[in-house]
């Protein structure tokens, strides 16, 4: 296995880990509850695998030229739910 593929593998462990420690609802379900945790060691481990996504993509564009996309799972699903989940709700409850 030559160096890029450790890294692309690494890269998508790193993503997996911060989707997984966000919190946020996916097709297998929640991950990480934070109700039934410390929360902040949840914050924790979802900064350090936000920060292993970003070094890994540095790396990755340094050896290819392209930089991969860093996904940011606690955004992208607020972002989701203001845009689809609650213009939804505001129409079923007649305020909209």
């Amino acid at each position: 296995m030559n160096e890029l593929d450790g890294l692309k593998r690494q890269f998508r462990n790193a993503k997996q880990r911060a989707k997984y420690w966000s919190g946020v609802p996916s097709m297998r379900g929640f991950g990480y509850n934070p109700n039934a945790g410390n929360g902040r060691t949840a914050d924790e481990q979802y900064e350090m695998a936000m920060d292993d996504c970003n070094a890994l993509g540095d790396a990755i564009e340094a050896l290819t030229g392209k930089r991969p996309s860093i996904p940011n799972p606690k955004d992208d699903y607020n972002n989701l739910f203001a845009a689809k989940v609650i213009p939804y709700l505001a129409t079923k409850s007649g305020k909209a």
